[in-house]
C-alpha cells in the first residue's frame, strides 16, 4: 500500500498465468482439420483447370498424399503449441505457488514485525465512504491502555480518547489526509485508559480506489510522552538557563558599568587630584597669608611665596632654619612644648609676634592643623600679618574715645535743644495768646470806630497768632517724640481707626464722610504714637478732600511675614509724584496755605513715629485722583 495509489482488485494467484482447458485445445484441432479439408478440396477441383491431362486416380492419390502431409504438419504444429501451452501453464502454477508462499511468508513476517515493533499500528478499510473494518495492533494496549477488541466493540472509542483541547486539530489533520494533501505527522494528546494524559505521534497515509475514493487509512502511533516530558524539562532548563544567562549577563553588564564608572570616577578623581594640587598650589601661592608645611620637631619642608615676602627668607633659606628662628628669643625656648600641647587637639590658633630675617617683629595670627601625608604626621601653619589691623584697632580705640566725648557733647546739646524747644513751644505761647487776645478785644469793642484797613490788619494778626499756636503745638509734639518711652503691646487697628474717624468726621450735612474698613491685622506698637499716626493721616484725608461734598476714605492692610502693611486712601485733590520726596520733610507743603491750612509738620510726625517702630512710610497719588499713604508696623506673632 502506497499513499495516493489506486488499489488493483485481483483474485488469488497470477492473473496472466495460462490455464489447461479442454475447450481451449479442441477448438484449435477442429480448425486445423477444417483447414486441411478445405485445402484438399480446393486442390482436388483445381485439377480440371491446372492439370487436365492427369487421370483422376493419380490426382486423387496426389491429393491424399498432400492431405496427409498437411495433416501431419498441422498435427505437428498443434502438438508444439500444446507443448508450449503446457509448459507455460506449469510455469504459471509454479509462479503462483511461489507467490502464495512469499505472500504467506510476508504476512508472517509482517505479523511478527507488527507484534515486535513498539509503535501502535492501525488500518481502517472503507467501502462506499463508510468504515467497513479496522485493524489495531496489540501495541494499542501499551500506548492507549485499550486492546484491539475494545476498539472493535466501541467504534467511537478513538474519538473520545483524543484530548478535548486537541480534537479540532486532529480532525483537521485527518481531513487533510483524506483529501490526499500528505500532511506531516501530527503530535497530540490522548486520555489513557488509566485517566492520565499521554502525548502521541500519529503518522497516517491514505490508499484510494479506482474511483478516487478513500479505500484505506494506514498509520502508526508512537508514544512520545517521555520525549515531550524531556522536552518540557529541557525547555524549562533552557528557560532557567536563559534566565540565569540573562541574570548573569545583567550582573556582568552592571559590574562592567560599575567598573567603567569606577574607572571613569578614578580617572576623574586623578584628574581632579592633579587639578586640585595645581589649584592648591595656585591658591597657596595666591594667598596673602604665609603658609608653611612643617615637621613635628619644627623643621620647615615647604612654604609659599607670601611666606618668603613676609619673613624676607628665600625657599632655600627656609629649609635650613626652624620655626624657633621665626619667633622672638624669649618665646623660642618653650615653643616646642607649646606646639606639642596644642597639637594634641589637632591644631591651635594663637595671636603671637613673629620675627623677620632683618630682626624686626610684627604682630600676627597663627593657625595650625595636624595633617597626615603619605603616612607621616605633619603640620600646616598659616601666618596672617595683622599689623594693619592692630594699627586700625588703635585708631578705632582713639576714635572711640573721641566719639565718647562727642556723644557726651551731643547729649548735652540735645538736652539744651529740648529745653529750647520746650521754651519756644511753651513759654512763647503766653505772649502769643496775649497778642491774640488784645487784637480780638480791639476788634470786638472798637470795631465800629476802626478804619476798615485797621480792622483787616487786626484780623490778620489774630489768624497768624492761631497759626503760630498750631505750629508751636506741633513743634512741642515733635520734640516729645524723641523722649517718649514706648510701651509696646498688641493694637486693634480696625477699632482704633474707626474711633479716630468718628472723632474727626465733620458734623452737619454740608459735607459727609464715609469710611470703608478692610482687613486691618493687629499690630505690635505704642498705642499713643500709633493713634497719632492715624489721626494725622485721617485728618489729612478729610482736609484734602477739597470741595467734594462726599469724602470717601478707605483703610485696609495685610500681613507680610513679620510685619503688617497698612494704607489710608482718600478721594481728595492728590499731588504730583515728582514732589513725593518733600512730603515727610518738616515745614514742607505741597499746596498753598490759603487753600489747605496747616503747619507742614503732621506727615513728619507720622514718618518719625513709624520709623521708631522699625517701619517704612510712602505715598502714591495722581493730581485730582486722590492719594494713598502706606506704612508698615511690626505684626503680632501668632501663638
Amino acid at each position: 500500500m502506497r499513499t495516493g495509489k489506486h488499489i488493483q482488485s485481483h483474485e488469488a494467484g497470477d492473473a496472466n498465468a495460462p490455464h489447461l482447458a479442454p475447450a481451449g485445445i479442441a477448438r484449435p484441432l477442429a480448425g486445423a482439420t477444417a483447414l486441411v479439408f478445405l485445402v484438399m478440396s480446393l486442390f482436388e477441383f483445381s485439377q480440371w483447370l491446372l492439370f487436365p491431362a492427369t487421370s483422376p486416380l493419380e490426382w486423387h492419390i496426389i491429393t491424399v498424399i498432400m492431405g496427409t502431409a498437411l495433416s501431419a504438419a498441422a498435427a505437428y504444429s498443434i502438438l508444439r503449441w500444446r507443448k508450449k501451452l503446457y509448459r507455460e501453464n506449469i510455469e504459471g502454477i509454479i509462479r503462483q505457488l511461489r507467490t502464495e508462499e512469499s505472500l504467506q511468508q510476508s504476512e508472517e513476517r509482517l505479523g511478527t514485525l507488527i507484534r515486535n515493533i513498539r509503535e501502535y499500528v492501525y488500518s481502517v478499510h472503507f467501502r462506499g465512504g463508510a468504515v467497513e473494518s479496522a485493524f489495531h495492533s496489540p501495541q494499542s494496549v501499551k500506548v492507549t491502555g485499550y486492546g484491539p477488541g475494545e476498539y472493535e466493540a466501541d467504534p467511537d472509542l478513538w474519538y473520545r480518547m483524543i484530548h478535548p483541547d486537541d480534537r479540532s486539530r486532529v480532525l483537521a489533520f485527518f481531513n487533510d489526509v483524506m483529501a490526499n494533501q500528505g500532511p506531516e505527522p501530527i503530535e497530540h494528546r490522548i486520555v489513557h485508559k488509566d485517566g492520565s494524559t499521554r502525548w502521541i505521534s500519529n503518522t497516517t497515509s491514505a490508499a484510494f480506489d479506482e474511483n478516487g475514493k478513500v479505500a484505506r487509512l494506514d498509520g502508526f502511533i508512537l508514544d512520545i510522552t517521555a520525549r515531550k516530558t524531556a522536552e518540557d524539562e529541557l525547555r524549562g532548563y533552557r528557560d532557567r538557563l536563559e534566565d540565569l544567562v540573562r541574570e548573569r549577563t545583567a550582573a556582568l553588564e552592571e559590574a562592567n558599568r560599575n567598573l567603567q564608572k569606577e574607572i571613569a570616577e578614578r580617572r576623574l578623581f586623578e584628574e581632579k587630584l592633579v587639578l586640585s594640587e595645581l589649584k592648591s598650589r595656585t591658591i597657596l601661592e595666591a594667598s596673602s597669608d604665609a603658609v608653611f608645611l612643617e615637621t613635628l620637631d619644627g623643621r620647615i619642608l615647604d612654604c609659599n611665596q607670601s611666606a618668603c615676602a613676609l619673613f624676607g627668607y628665600s625657599r632655600g633659606e627656609f629649609s635650613s632654619i626652624t620655626v624657633a628662628d621665626l619667633v622672638p628669643p624669649e618665646i623660642a625656648a618653650g615653643l616646642q612644648e607649646v606646639i606639642s600641647e596644642e597639637l594634641r587637639s589637632g591644631g591651635f590658633f594663637v595671636e603671637a609676634t613673629n620675627r623677620k630675617k632683618d630682626g624686626s617683629l610684627f604682630p600676627c595670627e597663627v593657625r595650625s592643623r595636624l595633617v597626615t601625608i603619605e603616612g607621616e604626621d605633619l603640620i600646616v601653619v598659616f601666618v596672617h600679618d595683622v599689623t594693619e589691623r592692630v594699627r586700625a584697632e588703635e585708631e578705632i580705640r582713639n576714635l572711640n574715645e573721641s566719639l565718647k566725648c562727642s556723644i557726651s557733647k551731643l547729649e548735652e546739646a540735645n538736652r539744651e535743644l529740648e529745653a529750647f524747644n520746650y521754651t519756644v513751644s511753651h513759654d512763647l505761647r503766653l505772649p502769643l495768646l496775649t497778642i491774640g487776645g488784645y487784637a480780638n478785644m480791639i476788634v470786638k469793642h472798637c470795631g465800629e470806630d476802626l478804619p476798615e484797613e485797621a480792622r483787616r490788619h487786626l484780623l490778620i494778626i489774630s489768624a497768624e497768632v492761631r497759626r503760630m499756636e498750631l505750629l508751636l503745638s506741633d513743634l512741642l509734639e515733635l520734640s516729645r517724640l524723641e523722649s517718649h518711652q514706648f510701651e509696646l503691646k498688641p493694637i486693634d487697628m480696625a477699632a482704633l481707626t474707626g474711633r479716630i474717624f468718628n472723632e474727626l468726621a465733620p458734623p452737619g450735612e454740608e459735607k459727609s464722610a464715609r469710611l470703608s474698613l478692610g482687613g486691618l491685622p493687629r499690630c505690635f506698637g505704642d498705642e499713643i504714637m500709633i493713634e497719632q499716626v492715624l489721626k494725622n493721616l485721617v485728618s489729612n484725608a478729610l482736609k484734602y478732600a477739597g470741595t467734594r461734598r462726599t469724602v470717601k476714605i478707605e483703610a485696609g492692610g495685610w500681613r507680610s511675614g513679620i510685619e503688617n502693611t497698612y494704607f489710608i486712601k482718600d478721594n481728595g485733590v492728590g499731588f504730583d509724584m515728582k514732589d513725593a520726596g518733600r512730603l515727610f520733610t518738616v515745614f514742607e507743603r505741597l499746596h498753598p496755605g490759603e487753600d489747605f491750612p496747616g503747619t507742614g509738620v503732621g506727615l513728619t510726625i507720622v514718618h518719625r513715629i513709624v520709623r521708631r517702630h522699625g517701619g517704612r512710610v510712602w505715598a502714591n497719588s495722581k493730581p485730582g485722583k486722590g492719594a494713598t499713604f502706606y506704612f508698615t508696623l511690626p505684626a503680632v506673632q501668632q501663638e
